[in-house]
């Protein structure tokens, strides 16, 4: 469960990383991403099922790519997402291989940041 947290945090401040990049991010961007994300949020139920998680994530980290802002390691970037995303397609939401390549292309998108809350996360997340 931790690591499954782990991964959506990463995934979120990906995000947020490149979307204090950009001047100003696109209404369908912002969309995308809060529709990808509603399967993480509320009551349990039987319709979110693995494969449901599993295309949230993966549509959320397309999303990571398309709004990688220009730099020196944006195709480097994009090479390591898309291997995380087939590691995570192929094997489990768990891949400890697909947590590392997120984990260096996070570190490349802020240029060796270490990961700290994003400060508009709390516009996404609101309590039950």
């Amino acid at each position: 469960m931790k690591t499954r947290i782990w991964i959506f945090l990463v995934v979120i401040g990906m995000f947020f990383a490149l979307l204090s990049g950009t001047h100003a991010a696109p209404r369908d961007i912002k969309t995308r991403i809060i529709e990808a994300t509603r399967i993480f949020f509320g009551s349990p139920d039987p319709s979110k099922t693995q494969d449901k998680i599993v295309s949230a994530l993966l549509e959320l980290l397309d999303i990571a790519v398309s709004i990688t802002p220009e730099s020196e390691y944006k195709d480097e970037i994009k090479y390591r997402i898309d291997v995380a995303k087939d590691l995570l397609k192929n094997s489990s939401i768990f891949n400890a291989k697909a947590r590392q390549y997120l984990s260096f292309a996070y570190g490349m998108m802020t240029r060796g940041k270490k990961y700290e809350k994003p400060e508009g996360l709390d516009e996404f997340i609101t309590p039950a």
